[in-house]
């Protein structure tokens, strides 16, 4: 009964028959997702122009799109009391540690919230107990993004409705790369790079430079 009412939830139509312990669940809900558009928060000049939406199944298949490789998995989760949300683990399993894995998932199966309406809920739940004044985490709507984090060996949690996935985990060096640095030569990206490191401590170091001569 649990199923059929999450799936009757869901815009699904159960057929129920008589004198049979099973009902069968058909698939006519209407569509009311956004199709897939151009990024609109990380724009780039080259590069794919695609971009994830609130439509969960259609983000897991703009990943699998991309990487057409066996050994990436989905571990699903369904988190919160009223809102049955999908909750979905990505990761290669031949280059992301199992523990680190099972790390997540076990932190995902302890959260007791009533409904789960953004990626950003998961994000607070899973760092609520951090005490780095630093991001553990990157959220991004590029797919092109997510995937060469996973094959970075990362790992990325999608949530339905939610047009952001998490990817985790996030060093410091992660905020100074931009998602255009895969189309360029290497040595423009290197070069922008360390641009990017120098115009940091600049503007980090310079106002309080300032302050100590004056």
């Amino acid at each position: 009964y649990e199923d059929m009412y999450y799936h009757l939830a869901s815009g699904f139509t159960v057929i129920v028959v008589d004198k049979s312990e099973k009902a069968i669940v058909v698939e006519t809900r209407q569509k009311l997702d956004r199709g897939v558009t151009e990024s609109t928060s990380e724009t780039i000049t080259r590069g794919p122009k695609d971009s994830f939406t609130e439509n969960h199944n259609m983000n897991l298949g703009l990943i699998r799109k991309r990487i057409k490789d066996p050994n990436l998995w989905y571990e699903e989760v369904i988190i919160g009391r009223r809102s049955k949300s999908k909750v979905t683990v990505a990761f290669i399993k031949d280059i992301v540690p199992n523990y680190k894995v099972q790390k997540i998932l076990d932190e995902l199966n302890k959260i007791d919230i009533d409904a789960v309406i953004d990626t950003g809920y998961i994000r607070e739940l899973l760092e609520k107990d951090q005490k780095s004044v630093f991001p553990k985490v990157i959220s991004t709507e590029r797919p092109d993004l997510a995937c060469t984090s996973l094959l970075d060996g990362k790992i990325a949690i999608l949530v339905e409705n939610s047009p952001f996935v998490i990817i985790l985990p996030a060093v410091l060096t992660d905020f100074f790369k931009s998602p255009e640095d895969n189309y360029q030569k290497p040595l423009n990206v290197s070069f922008s790079r360390i641009l990017r490191g120098v115009c940091f401590f600049l503007a980090l170091l310079t106002p309080a430079l300032y302050i100590a001569l004056m």
